[in-house]
């Protein structure tokens, strides 16, 4: 167990609503953190626990209606 950070890429949203909807989503859900940039459609979400568990952020942003794309789950710890 640990904190993690994933990293994604995101598509199928165009509005700031879509972002809060995708950030009260994964707040939720006991994420730590939520950054989305939706120009760039690129978000992250720092959490504790398994590493695994990245693929549940993603796999509940996808049940929204999004494409995700996971780029990366790194130890917050270490990531620089």
């Amino acid at each position: 167990m640990g904190r993690w950070i994933l990293r994604m890429r995101i598509d199928g949203f165009q509005c700031a609503g879509c972002v809060n909807r995708i950030e009260n989503a994964m707040n939720a859900h006991g994420a730590d953190r939520v950054d989305i940039d939706a120009s760039r459609h690129f978000g992250t979400v720092t959490f504790t626990g398994a590493q695994r568990e990245g693929d549940f952020y993603v796999e509940t942003i996808e049940a929204l209606g999004y494409n995700v794309k996971k780029l990366a789950v790194v130890d917050a710890e270490n990531d620089a």
